[in-house]
């Protein structure tokens, strides 16, 4: 029986200390938007959903800060529908989710910028403002978006530019414009 009650409370106090940790780690979630023949808004032959997923695994793969965890609801060209990503946020339960996503606009070379669409509830309105200050102050946004609308987490869907203006254009497909992107996303999530 000693051993019995030794062992018992040996499982409790491990499984209290693994509890503890996972909650001493900041859980953000990257949702590479698009992807598999969801190509989202092309230009020149170039998707939105390989541009963003190259910045998603950048962002995962530059984070070095042992308290913040990074998940990806993909990190290859794989399809995943609206349900697929709203279950994943439900399974991860993030601090916050950031969806990732370029605009295009059918005149070309408009040129709209950066936007931010949060949800209507003070976290994620606080998570906007502190990524609008690392993007030049982009304008925050409300619509009826399904990540917003659907996640029980703060949620962020951030427009990174506009791929039919050929200056954001060609900074979203360069190796430069990607890094520079991933690193300020990266300190966005160190400041919040």
């Amino acid at each position: 029986m000693r051993k019995f009650l030794t062992y018992s409370t040996v499982c409790i106090f491990a499984a209290t200390a693994l509890f503890s940790f996972k909650n001493d780690k900041k859980i953000i979630l990257i949702d590479a938007g698009h992807g598999g023949e969801d190509h989202g808004a092309t230009q020149n032959n170039i998707a939105e959903k390989d541009i963003v997923l190259d910045i998603a695994n950048m962002i995962k793969n530059s984070n070095r800060n042992e308290e913040v965890e990074i998940i990806l609801t993909r990190d290859s060209n794989e399809s995943l529908s609206f349900v697929d990503r709203i279950k994943k946020i439900g399974e991860a339960k993030p601090d916050l989710v950031l969806s990732i996503h370029t605009n295009k606009t059918p005149k070309p070379n408009t040129n709209i910028g950066k936007e931010i669409y949060i949800q209507e509830n003070e976290a994620s309105k606080k998570y906007g403002e502190i990524l609008s200050k690392n993007f030049d102050n982009c304008p925050l946004k409300t619509q009826n978006l399904h990540i917003l609308r659907n996640s029980t987490s703060p949620a962020l869907v951030f427009e990174m530019g506009n791929i039919s203006n050929e200056n954001d254009f060609n900074y979203l497909n360069s190796d430069i414009g990607k890094r520079e992107i991933s690193r300020k996303i990266l300190k966005f999530i160190e400041e919040i």
